[in-house]
């Protein structure tokens, strides 16, 4: 499957690259209005930790103002073992409001359409431990065993280019924001007892239950397929 996700990302992108290089547009052409677009982020699908296929679609409603919504199903290509997470499920659900900034920047073939972003992520988590411990307010606890429910929110503000070819769309962005995690476990065999730091991974960072806010730092790319009408 892993192998089969990526010659598939290799695949798209490079028919991407043909169909964006292969004719020039008139002025006209450029400055259309697409109605509706499909958009994939491969980038997604090489997170170590929590890859992704994501998909997804924007609506333009005018040429200042779009809204896009995108859905990352569990797929990774690289897989990190050594996590100790036992079924671990997840996805991605992501929408956005975009307000472009200036609409006719000349590159060549294309037009660069820079824009400001809202985005909003939603993004569920559950797992399971064994043998291991969680924090509650101030006394740690040893468990057989535990369900883990760790949703993550964030919400962000993007700057990005849309560098548009006429039949396809290459969108760049980065963006800074607060990531808000939900960490709750349902344990089995719990017992208060002694932390060891030797025994337990620093790389857990779902020991303390409870509700935390961080900083935020998204970076990525899209190609997407315009559809006129």
């Amino acid at each position: 499957m892993k192998i089969k996700s990526l010659l598939w990302s290799l695949l798209a992108m490079l028919l991407i690259s043909n169909v964006a290089f292969s004719q020039s547009y008139s002025e006209e052409e450029f400055l259309e209005i697409e109605k509706l677009r499909v958009h994939f982020a491969p980038l997604n699908l090489f997170d170590p930790v929590t890859g992704v296929l994501q998909l997804g679609v924007q609506k333009t409603f005018s040429q200042r103002l779009a809204v896009s919504l995108d859905h990352g199903m569990k797929m990774k290509v690289f897989d990190r073992g050594g996590t100790g997470k036992q079924g671990h499920t997840y996805s991605k659900t992501k929408a956005e409001l975009k307000y472009f900034l200036d609409i006719k920047k000349r590159v060549i073939w294309s037009r660069v359409f820079s824009y400001l972003a809202i985005e909003g992520m939603y993004f569920p988590q559950k797992y399971s431990r064994e043998d291991n411990w969680v924090y509650r307010g101030t006394t740690y606890y040893r468990y057989d065993y535990s369900k883990i429910n760790r949703p993550v929110w964030v919400a962000s503000l993007k700057y990005g280019q849309e560098t548009r070819y006429r039949k396809v769309v290459i969108d760049k962005f980065i963006g800074l924001g607060v990531r808000r995690l939900s960490v709750k476990h349902q344990t089995i065999g719990e017992r208060e007892d002694h932390f060891d730091h030797d025994e337990w991974s620093i790389g857990f960072r779902d020991i303390e239950e409870g509700i935390f806010e961080m900083i935020h730092v998204s970076l990525g790319v899209k190609f997407g397929l315009p559809i006129y009408w």
